[in-house]
């Protein structure tokens, strides 16, 4: 199982036949579809499914010749909103499963920036039709986290005495953990639904 389905609202599930429920229910209900029709070994498509806000779970898979769709893998995803970096992006698909990871240098924090692909689809559309380098679109990138913890920053106040006395103002509340975070190219493309 995914261990950031909690972050998106499944923190009750605990087994697999649960999951495999959920799954069904994307690929049986799913908000967007996008299929890969001239990708090399068949049809790829990507589910997603909004279970709230910005944010739901993708299931990734393939159809065969018989037209049966055979799950590979599912992530939860947040979709973040306004541009993160224009800075080029690097994308590089992983060995394991049909996937794809970016990585950008961006010069603003100091950093070189790795995530992964949420829009793995819209991306291997644009490549196998050949446009222009799909790097080259601005990225948004957003993240998921399974802890959080208040940082409290804390003041000193000069007294009379020698003693200092420390006083917090307004605490903090950042994740500890963001394990990978998420991006989409273009960041256009994506339409936000949320429940009223």
């Amino acid at each position: 199982m995914h261990s950031y389905l909690k972050t998106v609202g499944f923190s009750q599930i605990t087994r697999r036949s649960e999951i495999k429920e959920i799954i069904r229910d994307v690929i049986a209900s799913y908000d967007e579809k996008v299929c890969v029709e001239n990708h090399p070994e068949g049809v790829f498509v990507q589910f997603s499914k909004n279970y709230g806000c910005d944010c739901g779970i993708s299931v990734c898979g393939q159809y065969d010749e018989s037209g049966e769709f055979h799950v590979e893998y599912y992530f939860p995803f947040f979709r973040g909103t306004g541009i993160t970096s224009k800075e080029k992006v690097t994308v590089e698909r992983h060995t394991d499963k049909e996937s794809y990871a970016g990585a950008c240098d961006d010069l603003r924090i100091g950093v070189t920036m790795i995530f992964y692909l949420q829009n793995l689809a819209e991306y291997m559309q644009e490549k196998y039709k050949g446009l222009k380098d799909p790097g080259d679109r601005p990225v948004t990138v957003s993240g998921l986290a399974l802890r959080s913890r208040q940082l409290a920053p804390w003041h000193t106040a000069s007294s009379s005495s020698s003693r200092r006395s420390l006083m917090p103002s307004r605490p903090l509340r950042i994740p500890t953990r963001i394990p990978s975070a998420c991006c989409w190219i273009p960041t256009t493309s994506w339409r936000a639904v949320c429940p009223t």
